[in-house]
Order: structure tokens, then C-alpha cells, then sequence
């Protein structure tokens, strides 16, 4: 009983990896998959620092306006300007390290 349940799973597995094979073949452009992912890669890095600087910016004018409205509210507009300048440097960090880091342990990330 265990033999035959190996062979057919054995089967399955074969025909599937062969099949997969033959579908890559007839359709090359899923072959270069880490290509792919570089470059989609690197247009979302564009885009999530766009809209990290819009949001720093609008947090900062957010900020002014909170300083404005007396004592409770400074302490607020304290806060908020803190942990702006905290995800800003989240950011940046991210860009630079996540590529020095691909390189320590020989990925090949741009």
C-alpha cells in the first residue's frame, strides 16, 4: 500500500516538474523571475520614498500648526515631529542597508 502510494506521488511529482519545464520553455520571459523583481523592486523604492517625503512634509506643516495651540498641544506637535523624523530615517536607512546588506551575504541586489 505505502509502495504504491510513493509511486503514484513519486509520478505526479515528476510529470508536474516536467510539465513546468515545458510551460517555462514555451513562455521564457517567467525564466528571468530575478530580473523581474529587481525592477519592480526598485520602482516601489521610488515610489515609497515620493510619498514618505509628501507625508514628512505635511506632518511637518501639521506640526507648526499643533505648536500653535498652547502648551498640551506643543507637547503633541513634539511628539509627531519625533516619530517623523523617525520614519524618515526608517527610510532612508532601508534604501542604503537593505542593498549593503544583499551584498554581505552575495546577493546580487542593485
Amino acid at each position: 500500500m505505502f509502495l504504491a502510494v510513493y509511486t503514484k506521488l513519486t509520478y505526479l511529482f515528476w510529470s508536474g516538474l516536467i510539465g513546468t519545464q515545458a510551460f517555462l520553455n514555451e513562455h521564457p520571459v517567467l525564466l528571468d523571475v530575478w530580473s523581474n523583481i529587481n525592477k519592480a523592486t526598485g520602482s516601489t523604492e521610488k515610489n515609497l520614498k515620493s510619498i514618505a517625503k509628501g507625508l514628512f512634509v505635511v506632518v511637518i506643516i501639521l506640526a507648526g500648526i499643533l505648536f500653535a495651540f498652547g502648551n498640551r498641544m506643543s507637547q503633541n506637535a513634539k511628539q509627531l515631529l519625533m516619530y517623523a523624523l523617525a520614519g524618515v530615517a526608517i527610510v532612508a536607512l532601508a534604501a542604503s542597508a537593505v542593498p549593503s546588506l544583499a551584498n554581505m551575504f552575495g546577493w546580487n541586489a542593485k
